[in-house]
This record gives C-alpha cells, structure tokens and sequence, in this order.
C-alpha cells in the first residue's frame, strides 16, 4: 500500500514540475532536502512529529525550501507532512526520479551494463 502512495504523490509532484517545466531543478531540491536529511535524520522526526504544531512545522519547511525558489515544491512537501505523510518521503522521491528520468532519458549503468529508462 505505501507504494502505491508513493506513487501516487510522485506522480503529482512529477505533473506539478513538468507543467512548470522544472523537472530538473525539482529533482535536484529533493535530492538536497534528502541529503540534509540523511546528515541530520532529528529534521524529518521534526516534521513527522505529532507535538508540534502544523503551522510550526510550516515554517520549518519554508525556511528548508527557501533557497530553491520553487514555491510548489515546498507547498507539496507541507502537504506531505499535513497528510501524516512524511514516512514516505524517501520512497516518493525514488519514484519521482523514475518518472523524471524517463522524460530526461537517463541512462544507468549497472554491472558493466548500460539501461536506459524508457
């Protein structure tokens, strides 16, 4: 079932940034959120956490997304956390990245063996 959460909120995020063709620099916030993320893991318990009020956690996020300059991506991260969601972040980001990669193209290589995503 959080798969298809997941999915289902990268999906969104994916439409938000390609409707404002902003695939990339929403890839590369998500993907600077997720290291601040892993380097001090208190952050995203922050977020998660039921004693602190929504609008506190609103602000938190703000001032997290404020260098990115992409109003809806901070926007959909409030959403996340208003929807008790926040335990899915890692997972919503894996499969936002698909989706941006087939649109880019990427290529991965795996075991010698070059992928591209189609």
């Amino acid at each position: 079932m959080g798969d298809s959460i997941a999915k289902r909120y990268a999906n969104a995020l994916f439409d938000i940034a390609n409707v404002e063709k902003k695939l990339i620099e929403y890839q590369q916030a998500y993907k600077l959120l997720t290291e601040l993320f892993h380097e001090d893991e208190k952050i995203l318990s922050v977020l998660s956490s039921e004693f602190l009020s929504l609008s506190d956690k609103e602000k938190i996020i703000d001032e997290l997304t404020k260098p990115f300059e992409l109003i809806n991506f901070s926007n959909f991260l409030k959403l996340i956390m208003s929807k008790h969601r926040m335990n899915q972040f890692y997972r919503i980001q894996y499969e936002f990245n698909l989706l941006v990669n087939v649109v880019l193209g990427i290529v991965f290589i795996l075991g010698g063996l070059a992928f591209v995503v189609t």
